[in-house]
């Protein structure tokens, strides 16, 4: 037996090995006789109300009466009107039980193939609608885990400050060809193109007020002086601004705006998953549908992160820096000379109202010449009545305001 000891002891000092191995055979010397105790009584049996929608779960169940190759035993009781049963075609087993020759009392289990294989086939069936609603659940997310693959890269790419520089200059060649494809397609005349329009986008979104030769009929042409305007309009703010606070610049601008479009998408992804499943009265697959939205939101969004933080960008304006003020310029020549000449210092003189009640207090009121109080002259003015100054309008609207 283990040799008992106090609370305050086992605090104290702790158990040596050979307590160890005494308290670990006490227990396992109990348990055995447990053990046996339960072999005897038939091992354990297990109970169920009901049958889960899983063959999983009841296996699970039964695999409990039966560990290490003991005893045990399990029966499940349910009902006709069961959800199991209720769903997956036990009307037609009920129906069955109703014949005369199968001769059922009222109250007495019903035991039969019939019924554990019509269970089983329930069961199939739900594993198989799970399985189907796993899949597609599966197939809508694959669609924004695509897209989150490709966000995730770009912030990544931009967090670790990878080559900004050339990041830009490829949004501006890509900027560059949409505005051409808009305003110059290729199935159009060059007579027909909108080069005002091109010229008035470049100003109003880019803030790119240079002009150039809009009168080009070559498509590749009026491509390369896009390209070219805008790469000096962004070295020409690089230089006004600085490389090295210009890359800072780029990071910052460039997160923020794909922190904030990315949100935007979810939700709209968000509002789109929710109504698609209506495409399918149209004859249509909805993931087929989704899929087709998906991608095409997706690609607005990343053309929009391109537009928006070239345009941040390109009207950035530098903050102006207040020039140095001396201070010897603000303190008075008297108050410099005393503190280097090494006189006492003056008293603080005092403002402007304390002086005069300084000077009245020394003077005193004999001194001071009496105030008449006002006096109206002519009769008094009404506010409605017109003004003494003949301008037409009431005293009220003119000198009586």
């Amino acid at each position: 037996m283990v040799p008992a000891r106090s609370q305050e002891q086992a605090r104290q000092q702790p158990l040596s090995d050979d307590e160890k191995r005494q308290i670990i055979e006490q227990f396992r010397q109990r348990a055995a006789q447990e053990h046996d105790k339960v072999v005897a009584l038939g091992g354990l049996h297990m109970l169920g109300t009901e049958r889960h929608e899983a063959r999983r779960i009841d296996n699970q169940l039964r695999g409990r009466c039966g560990r290490q190759g003991d005893p045990g035993s399990s029966r499940f009781y349910l009902s006709f009107q069961d959800d199991l049963m209720r769903i997956f075609g036990s009307d037609r087993i009920a129906k069955l039980m109703e014949f005369k020759w199968f001769q059922w009392e009222e109250g007495l289990p019903i035991e039969h193939p019939w019924v554990t294989k019509s269970i089983e086939t329930a069961q199939r069936r739900v594993e198989g609608q799970n399985f189907d609603a796993r899949k597609h659940l599966l197939e809508y997310d694959n669609v924004m885990n695509r897209q989150r693959e490709v966000i995730y890269e770009q912030r990544r790419r931009i967090l670790e400050g990878i080559d900004l520089k050339g990041l830009v200059d490829g949004i501006i060649e890509e900027l560059a060809e949409e505005l051409v494809e808009t305003y110059a397609p290729k199935d159009a005349r060059p007579d027909a193109w909108d080069r005002a329009p091109l010229q008035a986008s470049l100003t109003r979104q880019f803030g790119v007020a240079e002009p150039f030769d809009i009168s080009a009929n070559d498509r590749e042409a009026l491509l390369e002086q896009l390209i070219a305007l805008l790469t000096r309009a962004y070295a020409a703010k690089e230089q006004l601004i600085s490389e090295g606070l210009m890359r800072q610049l780029e990071r910052s601008v460039l997160l923020a705006v794909v922190d904030a479009k990315w949100k935007d998408h979810l939700y709209m992804m968000d509002a789109l998953r929710e109504g698609i499943g209506l495409r399918a009265y149209g004859q249509r697959d909805p993931l087929v549908e989704y899929q087709h939205e998906a991608y095409a939101m997706f690609r607005d969004m990343v053309a929009s992160v391109k537009a928006d933080s070239l345009a941040m960008l390109l009207r950035v304006q530098p903050a102006a820096q207040a020039q140095p003020v001396s201070v010897f310029a603000r303190t008075p020549h008297r108050e410099v000379h005393e503190e280097r000449s090494g006189l006492p210092p003056r008293p603080p003189e005092p403002a402007e109202g304390a002086r005069r009640d300084l000077i009245d207090r020394a003077v005193g009121p004999s001194r001071q010449p009496p105030q008449a109080p006002a006096v109206a002259v002519g009769p008094k003015v009404g506010r409605n009545d017109p003004c003494p100054c003949r301008s037409g309008l009431k005293y009220k609207k003119c000198h009586g305001k």
